[in-house]
Protein backbone atom coordinates (compact mmCIF):
# COMPACT_ATOMS: atom_id res chain seq x y z
CA UNK A 1 0.00 0.00 0.00
CA UNK A 2 1.17 3.29 -0.49
CA UNK A 3 1.74 5.95 2.05
CA UNK A 4 1.26 9.59 1.80
CA UNK A 5 2.47 12.28 4.60
CA UNK A 6 -0.08 15.31 4.93
CA UNK A 7 2.04 18.59 6.71
CA UNK A 8 -1.30 20.47 8.33
CA UNK A 9 -4.52 19.27 9.78
CA UNK A 10 -5.81 22.21 8.31
CA UNK A 11 -8.97 22.18 5.69
CA UNK A 12 -7.12 21.39 2.58
CA UNK A 13 -4.89 18.98 4.73
CA UNK A 14 -8.36 16.88 6.03
CA UNK A 15 -9.71 16.59 2.88
CA UNK A 16 -7.09 15.64 0.79
CA UNK A 17 -6.53 12.71 3.69
CA UNK A 18 -10.02 12.26 3.35
CA UNK A 19 -10.05 11.54 -0.11
CA UNK A 20 -6.52 9.18 -0.74
CA UNK A 21 -7.94 7.47 2.55
CA UNK A 22 -11.20 6.31 0.52
CA UNK A 23 -9.05 4.86 -2.35
CA UNK A 24 -6.87 3.01 -0.40
CA UNK A 25 -4.05 4.96 0.22
CA UNK A 26 -2.23 5.05 3.58
CA UNK A 27 -2.38 8.73 5.05
CA UNK A 28 -0.31 10.05 7.97
CA UNK A 29 -1.04 14.02 9.46
CA UNK A 30 1.65 15.87 11.11
CA UNK A 31 -0.02 18.73 13.19
CA UNK A 32 2.22 21.10 14.92
CA UNK A 33 -0.73 21.88 17.26
CA UNK A 34 -2.84 19.78 20.11
CA UNK A 35 -5.82 20.14 17.58
CA UNK A 36 -7.12 19.55 14.03
CA UNK A 37 -8.70 22.03 12.36
CA UNK A 38 -5.98 24.87 11.25
CA UNK A 39 -7.10 28.21 11.01
CA UNK A 40 -10.98 27.25 10.92
CA UNK A 41 -10.42 25.19 14.68
CA UNK A 42 -7.86 28.10 16.36
CA UNK A 43 -8.71 31.27 13.83
CA UNK A 44 -11.94 31.44 13.64
CA UNK A 45 -13.84 32.62 16.87
CA UNK A 46 -15.99 30.40 18.49
CA UNK A 47 -19.40 32.91 18.47
CA UNK A 48 -19.06 32.79 14.53
CA UNK A 49 -18.42 28.62 13.96
CA UNK A 50 -19.61 26.07 16.87
CA UNK A 51 -16.61 23.78 17.50
CA UNK A 52 -19.37 20.94 18.15
CA UNK A 53 -20.15 21.03 14.27
CA UNK A 54 -16.77 21.58 13.82
CA UNK A 55 -15.26 18.64 15.41
CA UNK A 56 -18.26 16.40 14.17
CA UNK A 57 -16.92 16.84 10.58
CA UNK A 58 -13.29 16.24 11.69
CA UNK A 59 -13.75 12.95 13.39
CA UNK A 60 -15.91 11.97 10.38
CA UNK A 61 -12.86 12.51 8.12
CA UNK A 62 -10.46 10.85 10.65
CA UNK A 63 -12.22 8.09 11.38
CA UNK A 64 -11.66 6.86 7.95
CA UNK A 65 -8.56 5.41 9.47
CA UNK A 66 -5.31 8.62 8.76
CA UNK A 67 -2.69 8.45 11.68
CA UNK A 68 -2.27 11.33 12.93
CA UNK A 69 0.70 13.10 15.14
CA UNK A 70 -0.52 15.95 16.95
CA UNK A 71 1.83 18.24 18.64
CA UNK A 72 4.37 17.48 16.28
CA UNK A 73 6.84 19.99 14.19
CA UNK A 74 7.91 19.41 11.17
CA UNK A 75 11.61 20.20 10.88
CA UNK A 76 11.74 20.46 14.95
CA UNK A 77 10.37 16.90 16.41
CA UNK A 78 10.60 14.90 12.74
CA UNK A 79 12.91 15.93 9.84
CA UNK A 80 11.65 16.84 6.58
CA UNK A 81 13.82 14.96 4.65
CA UNK A 82 12.77 12.07 6.87
CA UNK A 83 9.34 11.98 5.56
CA UNK A 84 10.12 12.60 1.95
CA UNK A 85 12.28 9.49 2.51
CA UNK A 86 9.49 7.50 4.31
CA UNK A 87 7.13 8.29 2.16
CA UNK A 88 6.10 8.10 -1.73
CA UNK A 89 4.21 11.69 -1.80
CA UNK A 90 4.29 14.45 0.66
CA UNK A 91 1.82 17.52 0.71
CA UNK A 92 2.58 20.80 2.55
CA UNK A 93 -1.19 22.17 3.54
CA UNK A 94 0.87 24.48 6.55
CA UNK A 95 -1.51 27.45 6.02
CA UNK A 96 -0.11 31.21 6.15
CA UNK A 97 0.39 31.29 10.04
CA UNK A 98 4.02 33.01 10.41
CA UNK A 99 3.19 36.28 12.24
CA UNK A 100 4.31 40.00 10.53
CA UNK A 101 5.25 41.72 13.08
CA UNK A 102 5.27 46.01 12.64
CA UNK A 103 8.66 46.11 14.23
CA UNK A 104 7.02 48.82 16.59
CA UNK A 105 9.31 50.18 19.61
CA UNK A 106 8.20 48.52 22.68
CA UNK A 107 6.38 45.11 21.09
CA UNK A 108 8.77 43.09 23.24
CA UNK A 109 6.20 44.27 25.52
CA UNK A 110 4.35 41.69 27.72
CA UNK A 111 0.64 42.77 26.46
CA UNK A 112 2.07 43.08 22.70
CA UNK A 113 0.25 39.56 20.66
CA UNK A 114 -0.01 38.93 16.95
CA UNK A 115 -3.73 38.83 16.39
CA UNK A 116 -3.12 35.36 15.26
CA UNK A 117 -1.35 34.20 18.22
CA UNK A 118 -3.69 35.77 20.18
CA UNK A 119 -7.08 34.37 18.65
CA UNK A 120 -5.50 30.79 18.86
CA UNK A 121 -4.22 30.76 22.53
CA UNK A 122 -8.18 32.34 22.89
CA UNK A 123 -9.33 29.09 20.61
CA UNK A 124 -7.08 26.45 22.74
CA UNK A 125 -8.71 27.92 26.70
CA UNK A 126 -6.05 30.52 27.66
CA UNK A 127 -7.41 33.26 29.55
CA UNK A 128 -6.02 36.30 28.81
CA UNK A 129 -6.05 39.07 30.68
CA UNK A 130 -7.16 42.00 28.44
CA UNK A 131 -7.27 44.50 30.85
CA UNK A 132 -9.81 47.37 30.59
CA UNK A 133 -8.21 49.17 27.02
CA UNK A 134 -7.61 47.27 23.94
CA UNK A 135 -5.79 48.54 20.87
CA UNK A 136 -6.24 46.73 17.61
CA UNK A 137 -3.51 47.39 14.97
CA UNK A 138 -4.89 46.69 11.52
CA UNK A 139 -7.88 47.31 9.45
CA UNK A 140 -9.18 43.37 7.93
CA UNK A 141 -11.29 40.68 9.00
CA UNK A 142 -8.85 39.31 11.49
CA UNK A 143 -8.86 42.87 13.50
CA UNK A 144 -12.53 42.35 13.84
CA UNK A 145 -12.33 38.97 15.18
CA UNK A 146 -9.71 40.20 17.33
CA UNK A 147 -11.19 42.92 18.81
CA UNK A 148 -14.71 41.63 19.55
CA UNK A 149 -12.97 38.53 21.34
CA UNK A 150 -11.04 41.07 23.52
CA UNK A 151 -14.38 42.47 24.65
CA UNK A 152 -16.14 38.72 25.43
CA UNK A 153 -12.39 38.30 27.48
CA UNK A 154 -13.82 41.71 29.53
CA UNK A 155 -12.00 44.50 27.68
CA UNK A 156 -13.92 48.21 28.64
CA UNK A 157 -13.00 50.01 25.51
CA UNK A 158 -11.42 48.24 23.05
CA UNK A 159 -9.84 50.30 19.46
CA UNK A 160 -9.12 49.76 16.17
CA UNK A 161 -6.57 51.77 15.04
CA UNK A 162 -6.33 51.75 10.69
CA UNK A 163 -3.82 53.86 8.71
CA UNK A 164 -6.13 54.53 5.96
CA UNK A 165 -9.43 55.69 5.37
CA UNK A 166 -12.91 53.47 6.01
CA UNK A 167 -13.06 53.00 2.19
CA UNK A 168 -9.90 51.64 1.87
CA UNK A 169 -10.07 48.94 4.24
CA UNK A 170 -9.32 45.09 3.02
CA UNK A 171 -12.36 43.90 1.39
CA UNK A 172 -14.32 46.90 1.24
CA UNK A 173 -16.42 47.56 -0.38
CA UNK A 174 -18.60 44.42 0.22
CA UNK A 175 -21.83 42.98 1.96
CA UNK A 176 -19.49 40.83 4.03
CA UNK A 177 -16.86 43.94 5.14
CA UNK A 178 -20.16 46.11 5.82
CA UNK A 179 -21.77 43.47 7.73
CA UNK A 180 -18.56 42.93 9.55
CA UNK A 181 -17.71 46.54 10.70
CA UNK A 182 -21.64 46.77 11.67
CA UNK A 183 -21.52 43.91 13.97
CA UNK A 184 -18.45 45.33 15.44
CA UNK A 185 -19.47 48.21 16.33
CA UNK A 186 -22.91 47.15 17.89
CA UNK A 187 -20.43 45.95 20.30
CA UNK A 188 -19.06 49.31 21.26
CA UNK A 189 -15.79 48.49 19.26
CA UNK A 190 -14.62 51.96 17.91
CA UNK A 191 -12.55 52.63 14.65
CA UNK A 192 -9.56 54.86 14.58
CA UNK A 193 -9.14 56.11 10.91
CA UNK A 194 -6.10 57.01 9.30
CA UNK A 195 -3.81 56.74 12.45
CA UNK A 196 -0.26 55.08 12.67
CA UNK A 197 1.03 54.24 15.79
CA UNK A 198 4.69 54.67 16.17
CA UNK A 199 5.74 53.20 19.84
CA UNK A 200 4.12 50.92 22.76
CA UNK A 201 4.56 53.03 25.74
CA UNK A 202 5.65 51.13 29.03
CA UNK A 203 5.85 51.20 32.64
CA UNK A 204 8.09 48.68 34.86
CA UNK A 205 7.73 46.47 32.42
CA UNK A 206 3.70 46.54 31.73
CA UNK A 207 2.43 48.16 28.55
CA UNK A 208 0.08 51.05 29.20
CA UNK A 209 -0.56 52.85 25.75
CA UNK A 210 0.32 53.97 22.36
CA UNK A 211 1.72 56.75 21.21
CA UNK A 212 0.43 57.76 16.78
CA UNK A 213 0.08 60.31 14.78
CA UNK A 214 -2.67 61.51 12.64
CA UNK A 215 -2.05 60.87 9.17
CA UNK A 216 -2.80 63.01 6.47
CA UNK A 217 -3.95 61.09 2.93
CA UNK A 218 -2.15 62.64 0.09
CA UNK A 219 -3.74 61.48 -3.38
CA UNK A 220 -0.49 59.52 -5.66
CA UNK A 221 0.05 59.41 -9.15
CA UNK A 222 -1.98 56.46 -9.54
CA UNK A 223 -5.15 57.70 -7.46
CA UNK A 224 -4.46 55.80 -4.54
CA UNK A 225 -4.33 57.88 -1.03
CA UNK A 226 -0.95 57.26 0.34
CA UNK A 227 -1.24 58.02 4.60
CA UNK A 228 1.55 60.33 5.16
CA UNK A 229 1.83 61.03 9.41
CA UNK A 230 1.45 64.33 11.04
CA UNK A 231 4.42 63.71 13.08
CA UNK A 232 4.36 67.47 14.68
CA UNK A 233 1.79 66.49 16.99
CA UNK A 234 2.12 63.65 19.11
CA UNK A 235 -1.46 61.37 20.18
CA UNK A 236 -1.46 58.96 23.01
CA UNK A 237 -4.07 56.19 23.88
CA UNK A 238 -4.05 54.42 27.06
CA UNK A 239 -3.37 50.25 26.47
CA UNK A 240 -3.33 47.57 28.76
CA UNK A 241 -3.32 45.02 25.62
CA UNK A 242 -2.14 45.70 21.66
CA UNK A 243 -2.89 43.24 19.13
CA UNK A 244 -1.17 43.59 15.57
CA UNK A 245 -3.56 42.12 12.89
CA UNK A 246 -1.14 43.17 10.41
CA UNK A 247 -0.64 40.20 7.54
CA UNK A 248 1.26 36.37 7.87
CA UNK A 249 3.23 34.75 5.89
CA UNK A 250 3.63 30.83 5.46
CA UNK A 251 7.09 29.76 6.41
CA UNK A 252 8.99 26.86 5.28
CA UNK A 253 12.29 26.82 6.66
CA UNK A 254 11.33 23.01 8.19
CA UNK A 255 12.48 22.16 4.97
CA UNK A 256 16.17 23.09 5.55
CA UNK A 257 18.67 23.91 3.27
CA UNK A 258 18.49 21.58 0.88
CA UNK A 259 14.75 21.48 -0.01
CA UNK A 260 14.41 24.89 0.42
CA UNK A 261 17.15 24.93 -2.78
CA UNK A 262 14.99 22.90 -4.80
CA UNK A 263 12.02 24.83 -3.87
CA UNK A 264 11.03 27.50 -6.12
CA UNK A 265 8.43 30.06 -5.18
CA UNK A 266 6.55 32.82 -6.72
CA UNK A 267 6.83 36.57 -6.12
CA UNK A 268 4.68 36.45 -3.39
CA UNK A 269 6.83 33.65 -1.76
CA UNK A 270 4.31 30.99 -2.13
CA UNK A 271 5.33 27.53 -3.98
CA UNK A 272 5.15 27.14 -7.67
CA UNK A 273 2.65 24.66 -8.76
CA UNK A 274 2.07 22.59 -12.05
CA UNK A 275 -1.78 21.66 -12.99
CA UNK A 276 -1.92 18.49 -10.77
CA UNK A 277 -0.54 20.85 -7.45
CA UNK A 278 3.22 19.28 -7.71
CA UNK A 279 5.95 21.76 -6.53
CA UNK A 280 9.63 21.78 -8.32
CA UNK A 281 10.67 19.23 -6.01
CA UNK A 282 9.21 15.11 -7.10
CA UNK A 283 6.55 13.82 -5.27
CA UNK A 284 6.25 17.22 -3.12
CA UNK A 285 2.42 18.40 -3.47
CA UNK A 286 1.22 21.77 -2.23
CA UNK A 287 -2.30 23.76 -1.90
CA UNK A 288 -4.17 25.80 0.82
CA UNK A 289 -3.54 28.71 2.42
CA UNK A 290 0.31 28.40 2.12
CA UNK A 291 0.27 28.24 -2.08
CA UNK A 292 -3.01 29.97 -3.50
CA UNK A 293 -3.76 33.71 -3.23
CA UNK A 294 -7.49 33.70 -2.83
CA UNK A 295 -6.58 31.63 1.26
CA UNK A 296 -10.05 31.10 1.76
CA UNK A 297 -11.92 27.65 2.37
CA UNK A 298 -13.56 26.46 -1.37
CA UNK A 299 -9.92 27.35 -2.77
CA UNK A 300 -8.08 24.92 -0.07
CA UNK A 301 -10.37 22.19 -0.63
CA UNK A 302 -9.92 22.20 -3.87
CA UNK A 303 -6.63 22.23 -4.04
CA UNK A 304 -6.52 19.50 -2.32
CA UNK A 305 -9.28 17.90 -4.81
CA UNK A 306 -6.75 18.69 -7.42
CA UNK A 307 -3.90 17.29 -5.44
CA UNK A 308 -5.63 14.23 -4.79
CA UNK A 309 -5.59 13.53 -8.81
CA UNK A 310 -2.25 14.66 -8.72
CA UNK A 311 -0.97 12.20 -6.02
CA UNK A 312 -2.83 9.26 -7.44
CA UNK A 313 -1.53 9.44 -10.63
CA UNK A 314 2.20 10.12 -9.10
CA UNK A 315 2.05 7.00 -7.11
CA UNK A 316 0.63 4.62 -10.55
CA UNK A 317 -2.87 4.17 -9.36
CA UNK A 318 -5.57 6.36 -10.65
CA UNK A 319 -6.73 3.71 -13.16
CA UNK A 320 -7.09 1.59 -9.39
CA UNK A 321 -10.08 4.22 -8.13
CA UNK A 322 -13.11 2.98 -7.80
CA UNK A 323 -15.53 5.65 -8.91
CA UNK A 324 -18.42 4.99 -6.81
CA UNK A 325 -16.01 5.84 -3.80
CA UNK A 326 -15.51 9.26 -5.34
CA UNK A 327 -17.27 11.14 -2.55
CA UNK A 328 -17.22 14.92 -2.86
CA UNK A 329 -16.55 16.68 0.00
CA UNK A 330 -16.55 20.40 -1.42
CA UNK A 331 -20.46 20.80 -0.13
CA UNK A 332 -19.71 19.64 3.48
CA UNK A 333 -17.54 22.52 3.86
CA UNK A 334 -19.53 24.59 2.14
CA UNK A 335 -21.83 25.14 5.24
CA UNK A 336 -18.58 26.65 6.73
CA UNK A 337 -17.46 29.33 4.39
CA UNK A 338 -21.03 31.15 4.46
CA UNK A 339 -20.15 31.63 7.84
CA UNK A 340 -16.71 31.52 8.70
CA UNK A 341 -15.07 30.50 5.48
CA UNK A 342 -14.21 34.35 4.39
CA UNK A 343 -10.70 35.39 3.21
CA UNK A 344 -8.15 34.97 5.74
CA UNK A 345 -5.84 37.97 5.12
Amino acid sequence: SKKVAIIGGGPTGLTLAYYLLIQGVQVAIYESLPVLGGFMKTGIPRYRLPQETLDKEIGFIISQGAEVHLNTKVGRDIKFEELMSKYDAVYLGIGNHDPRMTGTPGSNTAGVYHALNFLQDVSLGSMINVGKNVVVIGGGFTANDASRTSMRLGAEHVYIMYRRREIDRPGFPSMNAEEEMEETVEEKVQYMWEVTPFEYVSENGHLVGVKYWQNEMVIEAQGRAKPVPKKEKVLYIEADTVIEATGQEPDFSFLGDKYLRQLRLTPHGTPIIDERGMTSIDGLFSGGDCTNATRDLISAVRDADRATVGILEHLNIMDQIADEKWLPILDRWKKYSATAGRSKK
